[in-house]
């Protein structure tokens, strides 16, 4: 029974993590999903300026950072809460490693052709984890039990 308790902690955080490292491919750099999203967006909301574009198109990879980040935080807070319980050090260990994983993402990118790896990236990434893991705590995390 063990196992499955284990299994059932780290395969969304394994999920998760892989969801990660293949969007830090080139595949998934701004010049390609610039392309892909455009036509879309412009189906919906009509024609922009490049220059507009250019910060509609910034400000959703950000937000995608900002969010993508704060699930796997959830993912790495869950197996935390799983394993050992505890809010606090969950708390702590879950944005801890989801600073982690930002951090090596962002390190790969580094030898990616297309892509660049920043500081400012991880320490959005990092902001999105303690939010994402701030509103669990406030949601379940204060419910007295019994």
């Amino acid at each position: 029974m063990r196992i499955w308790r284990i299994l059932s902690a780290w395969v969304p955080v394994a999920v998760a993590v892989s969801v990660i490292a293949t969007e830090s491919t080139a595949k998934f750099g701004a010049q390609h999903t610039s392309h892909a999203m455009r036509p879309w967006f412009e189906g919906l909301f009509g024609h922009v300026s490049n220059g507009m574009w250019w910060l509609i198109h910034h400000t959703f990879r950000k937000s995608g950072h900002f969010c993508g980040y704060g699930g796997v935080a959830l993912t790495f807070l869950r197996a935390w809460l799983m394993m050992i319980g505890g809010w606090g050090r969950c708390f702590v260990l879950g944005v801890g490693c989801c600073v982690v994983v930002a951090s090596l993402d962002e390190w790969h990118q580094t030898f990616v052709p297309g892509r660049t790896g920043t500081g400012w990236d991880v320490l959005l990434d990092g902001v999105g984890g303690v939010v994402a893991c701030g509103l669990a705590w406030v949601v379940f995390g204060r419910r007295r039990v019994g």
